[in-house]
C-alpha cells in the first residue's frame, strides 16, 4: 500500500472528530449486543430497540474498521520492530486476555480446550481481524490500498456468490468476513493516504457523499432494510461513514466530550462490554428477575459505567494489563500505556 503522504495534514493534532465518531460507534456496538444477546438467555428485545439495532447495523463497525485503516499509513512510518511489538502490545494482548476472560472465567466450560475457540472468539472477532490486517500490512507497503480495499472486496464476492458462502456458515464465514472488513481496512488507509479524508468538510464532498447515503437509506426503506455484512453494499456504508466523518470536521472540536472520551478509550469498552452483559445476564438468571426495564436497561448502563471506570484507571498497572501488554523497564518499573481500537 503507498504512503506517500503528499497532503497537508495536522501532523499532531489530536483528531477529535475521530475520537468522536468511535466513540458513537462504540456506544452503537454496546446497543446492538444489549440487543442481540439477552435472547439467548431467554429475554426479548422490544420491537423498537431491534430497529434502532438494524438502522445502524450497517456503519457501526463498517465505520471502526474505516477509521482504523486511517491509522495504518502514519504506523507504517515506524521501523518494523516497534511496529510490531506496538500491535502485540496494544491489539494482540488484550485479544488474548479477554478470549481468556470470556471463555474461561464467564462462559465457563470447556471449550476453552478447543484452539478453535480461540479464533476470531465471539465479539472479538474485530480485534482478531485487525491484528491481522497490520500484521501482512507490511509486506504490501507497495500494493496501492484501493487496490487492497478491492482485492479483499473481491474475495468477499467470489466466497459470497461464487462459492455460496454467506454469514452463518461455519467455520469458513470468517474468511468472508476477514475479506470482508479487509476492504473497509485498507479503503480507510486508501481515504487517508489520498489526502480525501482532509477534503470531507468540503461543501462539494458533502453533497456527494451525502447524496450517497441518502440514496442508500431511501433503498433500504422501500426495498431492503435488512441490509448489512454485504459486500454488494459495501458503497452505502462507506458514504454514510464519510458524509458522517465531514459534518463532524465541520464542528467545534469539543463538540461531545463524553462520546470523545470514550472514542480515546475504545478497546476498554469495546473488549470489556460483552462480558459484562453476560455476567448481567447471568445474575438475573440466577435470581429469577425477567423485568423487561432490569435487564435491558442495566445490559447497557453496566458496560458503560464500569467501562468508564476501567479507562479511567487504565494507565494503573492493576488494570492497564488487561489493555496494554505491560513492559518492564529497570528504571521505570512496570509500565503500561492507554490504548484505543486502532
Amino acid at each position: 500500500m503507498t504512503t506517500n503522504h503528499a497532503v497537508g495534514s495536522p501532523a499532531r493534532e489530536r483528531l477529535t472528530w475521530m475520537d468522536t465518531f468511535r466513540g458513537f460507534a462504540i456506544i452503537l456496538v454496546i446497543f446492538g449486543h444489549v440487543v442481540s444477546q439477552p435472547p439467548l438467555f431467554g429475554y426479548e428485545a422490544p420491537g423498537w430497540m431491534q430497529d434502532i439495532r438494524v438502522l445502524f447495523a450497517p456503519y457501526r463497525m463498517e465505520g471502526l474498521m474505516l477509521l482504523s485503516g486511517m491509522l495504518l499509513p502514519r504506523a507504517l512510518k515506524k521501523p518494523l520492530g516497534p511496529y510490531y511489538l506496538g500491535k502485540v502490545r496494544n491489539i494482540a494482548w488484550p485479544y488474548f486476555v479477554w478470549a481468556a476472560i470470556f471463555l474461561m472465567l464467564v462462559l465457563r466450560n470447556p471449550t476453552w480446550m478447543d484452539p478453535a475457540s480461540w479464533i476470531a472468539t465471539n465479539w472479538l472477532w474485530f480485534i482478531f481481524f485487525l491484528f491481522a490486517y497490520y500484521a501482512i500490512a507490511p509486506a504490501l507497503a507497495r500494493v496501492p490500498n484501493w487496490l487492497l480495499a478491492g482485492a479483499f472486496w473481491g474475495g468477499a464476492v467470489w466466497l459470497e456468490l461464487g462459492a455460496g458462502v454467506d454469514f452463518g456458515t461455519t467455520g469458513i464465514s470468517i474468511l468472508l468476513a476477514a475479506c470482508y472488513y479487509g476492504g473497509f481496512f485498507f479503503a480507510g488507509a486508501f481515504v487517508f493516504d489520498s489526502g480525501l479524508v482532509w477534503k470531507l468538510k468540503h461543501r462539494a464532498t458533502l453533497v456527494v457523499t451525502g447524496v450517497i447515503a441518502a440514496a442508500f437509506l431511501v433503498y433500504r426503506y422501500r426495498i431492503d432494510w435488512d441490509v448489512y455484512n454485504d459486500v454488494l453494499y459495501v458503497w452505502g456504508s462507506i458514504g454514510t461513514v464519510l458524509f458522517v466523518l465531514g459534518i463532524l470536521q465541520r464542528l467545534p472540536a469539543r463538540f461531545a466530550p463524553p462520546l470523545q472520551s470514550i472514542g480515546r478509550s475504545s478497546l476498554v469498552y469495546y473488549a470489556s462490554h460483552m462480558p459484562i452483559i453476560y455476567l448481567w445476564m447471568q445474575l438475573l438468571a440466577a435470581v429469577g428477575i425477567d423485568s423487561v426495564p432490569a435487564v435491558f436497561v442495566g445490559a447497557f448502563v453496566l458496560p458503560v459505567v464500569l467501562g468508564a471506570l476501567l479507562a479511567h484507571f487504565q494507565k494503573s498497572p492493576w488494570v492497564g494489563w488487561l489493555f496494554v501488554m505491560p513492559l518492564f523497564s529497570a528504571r521505570r518499573g512496570i509500565s503500561v500505556s492507554s490504548s484505543q481500537v486502532a
